[in-house]
């Protein structure tokens, strides 16, 4: 709900629309419920609808306008979708927006961004609820792979938050106010020089056929970080438990276990874990599991298939390097 501590203030918001695919009406659909659900009132916002139809086919449009879930509506046409010329006219159009809103896709996650480090705002991505107390934001996201609602504080304006693009549709709107309707042909991509890049695809680490998995027993970031350049060395991914993830020595996004990923590979070698049921979890479907930890009476050590005691950083180490070996000799 947005509101103030004396109550419901008005608020003007912008949403941004991408009409060069086919979801445009599922996009619409998304937001309206958003709104609904976030006390936006419709009279307060404004949405710019980029479109690809020409001045001959532009009654194409008319089935948007009657979705449209804001009382003004303007269409900008470009003869392509190019982020770059989105850009460049969103940074042109000052209405005195507090909240910029998009669909939480590849395309609007990226323009959310974007265009908040030109506006000079606050950038949030993927949210599900968004309200306003006093002079903040309060945004809540899923988190560890979702199985975490996270709450963010935005201080500042203009806030730019992109919506989790599985948030429900609302049903087809029938509005009896009218949409004022306006049409801009400046967002042209011609002056442009535009350069493809082909996209290289990053192997997932779920689909290494090995994996190394981090604990709390490597003790500080300073070991993790031995270890993964060890593992770098052949090609052997890197993830982590919830203490080395919760102390920043890895990335969020490489948390095994219940609140992360679980693991379905080959061989998982485990370095300074216990194995408390949580994080066994995330590893118990790989087919092979080999730990390494100074406590023989950990629990993991029973769950293994091979059981090392020792330092963990020290042996494995000299397990890559074996390995490195091996590989050089192989080729």
């Amino acid at each position: 709900m947005i509101t103030t501590k004396n109550g419901y203030r008005s608020m003007k918001y912008t949403l941004i629309i991408n009409n060069f695919y086919d979801n445009v009406r599922e996009q619409l659909l998304k937001l309206g419920h958003f709104l609904s659900e976030n006390n936006l009132k419709r009279d307060d916002g404004y949405a710019i609808v980029f479109h690809k139809y020409s001045a001959e086919n532009i009654q194409a449009l008319d089935s948007i306008t009657e979705l449209m879930p804001v009382s003004h509506v303007r269409y900008v046409y470009s003869n392509q979708y190019v982020p770059e010329i989105c850009l460049d006219y969103l940074t042109t159009q000052d209405n005195g927006s507090s909240l910029y809103l998009f669909i939480g896709d590849i395309w609007g996650n990226e323009l959310c961004a974007r265009l908040s480090v030109r506006l000079k705002g606050l950038c949030i991505t993927d949210i599900t609820s968004l309200c306003r107390k006093s002079n903040l934001f309060l945004a809540k996201k899923k988190i560890c792979s979702g199985h975490i609602l996270g709450s963010f504080e935005l201080t500042g304006e203009p806030c730019l938050v992109s919506i989790n693009k599985s948030y429900d549709e609302a049903a087809s709107p029938s509005h009896s106010e009218s949409v004022e309707v306006s049409y801009d042909r400046t967002a042209l991509s011609t002056g442009y020089e535009l350069q493809f890049t082909p996209v290289v695809k990053e192997e997932s680490f779920t689909d290494s056929p090995c994996i190394l998995v981090c604990g709390l027993g490597l003790s500080n970031e300073e070991n993790v970080l031995a270890v993964e350049n060890c593992a770098g060395e052949i090609n052997l991914p890197v993830a982590g438990s919830r203490p080395c993830v919760m102390n920043a020595w890895l990335p969020v996004d490489r948390l095994i276990g219940v609140s992360g990923t679980i693991l379905k590979n080959n061989l998982a070698i485990l370095l300074g874990v216990s194995g408390a049921p949580a994080f066994y979890t995330g590893v118990e479907k790989c087919k092979h599991i080999i730990s390494i930890n100074t406590d023989k009476d950990a629990p993991i050590t029973q769950k293994s298939d091979l059981a090392i005691c020792g330092d963990c950083t020290e042996i494995f180490t000299k397990f890559s390097k074996l390995v490195k070996e091996e590989y050089q000799h192989n080729e």
